[in-house]
């Protein structure tokens, strides 16, 4: 947990802990908004994080196997790919209900992300308000 604490990024916390959830793009993808800019999110790595860390505890013997087994289990359960024309529409509700009303919510509680995911384009800025009122001034 040392670990988590030393590579997680502050900025792309109180990003995570203070935005608002816009809506899913597909199923790899989300818009969150933070303070006046909006986000596209890569839930998939969101949420392989997330579960890892909350599988994570203060061993201090059998370091190893365990981080593997988190990896793991964090890889059986980030949500399993679709592709779209094979997603019915009662999975596509039940996708998109668990990413906005379970993933995202866990992750604003706990989830601490590495800095690494500002420059893999986990997280991305795709547009600033107060740049579009500028645009939007001259029409």
């Amino acid at each position: 947990m040392e670990a988590v604490d030393k590579r997680s990024n502050a900025g792309l916390r109180e990003l995570l802990q203070n935005h608002t959830f816009v809506g899913s793009v597909n199923q790899k993808y989300a818009l969150v908004q933070h303070q006046t800019n909006l986000y596209i999110v890569n839930t998939r790595q969101i949420s392989k994080e997330l579960f890892y860390q909350l599988m994570l505890r203060n061993w201090d013997r059998e370091r190893e196997c365990f981080e593997t087994f988190c990896r793991e289990t964090a890889n059986f359960y980030v949500m399993p790919r679709f592709e779209d024309s094979a997603a019915d529409e009662g999975s596509e509700k039940s996708w998109k209900w668990i990413t906005e009303h379970v993933v995202y919510p866990a992750a604003k509680a706990c989830l601490k992300l590495p800095s690494e995911f500002a420059d893999n384009s986990c997280i991305l800025q795709i547009a600033n308000l107060s740049d579009l009122y500028k645009v939007f001034e001259r029409c």
